[in-house]
């Protein structure tokens, strides 16, 4: 029985030892010189400063003087930030790693004359999306390459809508090219808001992949030789002009931006949709500033009411 006390105070007063002391760190050195001092104006001991870069050169990570410049005064445009936020938020890096390569099946279903262009409609096929509908207007005219114009309708907005009312014959007239996709999911809230949630819930976002849907489009365009694909712009309405917005911080190359929306990229939960990515919201003041684009930006009233001409005069000067 003694012994039994003596073992449990010896392991009380080692707990307590422990408790109430340090262990030691042999990783601090403690000296003592009242001889010493320090000036901390004297340049030699600003060299180590200066040899930091040298004695740390495999974490080095130089810049150039007119990059620095940019990164000061445009943060968010330079290195890539605002883009790879976006990509990464939409979660489509590894869709737009494999964009050049992957093969789009392209049927031309469809050959109507409208008089001053032909319409042509499509069915374009992808294995990471499968299939949807593209419509293209093509100019009439004795050129052999003209500029081209991604149309991207609105919620509720069909193909034909988008012709007749939201300036794309207009646009065909003037000598665009105009490729309109069809946004699946656009023309029904409820099916938008089922599509999206379940996206959302899987780690992806219906936004994503109309972003990449787009690209597929462009690529198209780029790929026909009677497309100057140095000459592309972009004309969109309502959730087309959402996609917009993002699509032109991703892509570079394009000559210019119509829009009638700006998306705050987050809805609350009853009202999940294809604009909501929680992750952007924040940053959506700085996706939708026309000073963080690259391109020329023309924000028209919504619907486009009384804009076409403004609208065909402005894309006219910027592509």
């Amino acid at each position: 029985m003694k012994i039994s006390i003596i073992i449990l105070f010896v392991l009380v007063l080692s707990a307590s030892v422990l408790f109430y002391f340090k262990p030691n760190n042999r990783s601090i050195i403690e000296c003592v010189d009242y001889s010493l001092s320090y000036d901390y104006l004297a340049e030699e001991n600003l060299k180590p400063y200066y040899d930091f870069p040298l004695r740390h050169r495999s974490h080095s990570k130089p810049v150039s003087e007119e990059k620095l410049k940019q990164s000061i005064e445009q943060p968010f445009k330079s290195g890539g930030f605002l883009k790879n936020t976006i990509i990464k938020s939409l979660n489509i890096g590894f869709l737009l790693d494999s964009l050049d390569k992957i093969k789009l099946k392209v049927t031309n279903i469809s050959n109507i004359d409208r008089g001053d262009y032909v319409q042509k409609d499509f069915l374009f096929e992808d294995k990471n999306v499968g299939s949807f509908p593209v419509t293209l207007l093509i100019p009439k005219g004795n050129k052999d390459i003209y500029p081209a114009v991604l149309g991207l309708p609105g919620h509720g907005t069909a193909v034909t809508d988008f012709i007749d009312n939201y300036c794309a014959a207009d646009l065909a007239k003037a000598g665009f090219v105009v490729a309109i996709p069809v946004l699946r999911a656009m023309m029904d809230f409820e099916v938008d808001y089922k599509v999206s949630k379940h996206l959302l819930l899987k780690g992806f976002t219906l936004m994503g992949i109309r972003v990449y849907e787009s690209l597929l489009v462009v690529k198209y365009l780029n790929y026909l030789d009677f497309v100057d694909s140095s000459r592309i712009g972009i004309i969109s309405h309502s959730g087309g002009s959402a996609v917009a917005n993002l699509l032109v911080h991703i892509k570079e190359g394009f000559k210019s931006l119509v829009r009638d929306h700006q998306s705050s990229y987050m809805n609350n939960y009853q009202d999940i949709h294809c604009e909501t990515i929680p992750n952007l919201h924040i940053f959506h003041p700085i996706i939708n500033s026309t000073e963080m684009f690259t391109v020329p930006v023309l924000d028209v009233s919504y619907n486009f009411e009384g804009e076409k001409e403004r609208i065909i005069d402005f894309l006219s000067e910027n592509i």
